[in-house]
């Protein structure tokens, strides 16, 4: 993190997969958020049902994961454009 400031990059993001439930939890924990890039939102939304279920999320971030659709539209056309 430190490096991709000194860069200067304001964001980045991580890739994992369901069974890493537990990357998951230090991901969030360090405070990344969840974020849709390519599969539809119901794959999206089952996903984290799935890690739901093995670490069992802080309910501000299911409601959260509720609205994904609408916070990350722009951002995903965005970058489509790219």
């Amino acid at each position: 993190m430190k490096q991709m400031a000194k860069l200067g990059h304001l964001s980045g993001f991580l890739h994992t997969q369901t069974p890493s439930y537990l990357a998951c939890k230090i991901y969030l924990d360090l405070g990344w958020e969840p974020f849709r890039f390519i599969q539809s939102n119901t794959d999206f939304k089952e996903g984290w049902s799935i890690v739901d279920e093995k670490i069992k999320l802080n309910p501000d971030l299911l409601s959260w994961l509720n609205d994904i659709e609408e916070k990350y539209t722009d951002a995903i056309k965005e970058l489509a454009t790219k």
